[in-house]
């Protein structure tokens, strides 16, 4: 007697495989639980500063939190051009003028943005700093720290 066998199904892509078996290689996001995640193509972007001057900047209190445990490689927040010599000088300088001319100190994230700007080089930052020197409102170790060029 002749067994006649009907052949298997098809199988579709996906149907009893896994996806290592579909596309070759690791099964990086299957269904294996304890398989590590892809890396990122990108590199992870880590806010340099404060949390006060990333706020000042237009950062968001998530986007910060997220940048320094480097789980971010870019962010959609709307920065201020703040980062400009041009606008650092001219906050620092209202900044003086509406605090009485060496009244009060400088507040920190001005202080970081000045400091920033004197690591980077920039000799009208390097004048406007002496000038807060001779004024008493900032320490002359900040000139010392910056790049003389």
């Amino acid at each position: 007697m002749r067994r006649h066998s009907n052949p298997p199904p098809p199988r579709r892509p996906g149907q009893g495989e896994s996806t290592s078996a579909i596309f070759g290689g690791s099964n990086r996001a299957g269904t294996d639980p304890g398989a590590a995640l892809p890396r990122p193509t990108i590199p992870p972007r880590y806010l340099a500063g404060s949390d006060a001057l990333q706020d000042v900047l237009g950062h968001t209190p998530g986007c910060i939190a997220l940048s320094r445990q480097g789980a971010i490689s870019s962010c959609d927040c709307r920065i201020r051009p703040i980062e400009d010599s041009a606008v650092v000088i001219s906050m620092v300088i209202q900044y003086v003028r509406l605090s009485g001319y060496g009244k009060h100190s400088l507040p920190s994230v001005l202080t970081e943005l000045l400091s920033r700007q004197l690591e980077g080089g920039d000799p009208a930052c390097r004048v406007v700093a002496a000038w807060l020197v001779d004024l008493g409102i900032l320490d002359a170790g900040i000139l010392r720290g910056g790049a003389a060029r």
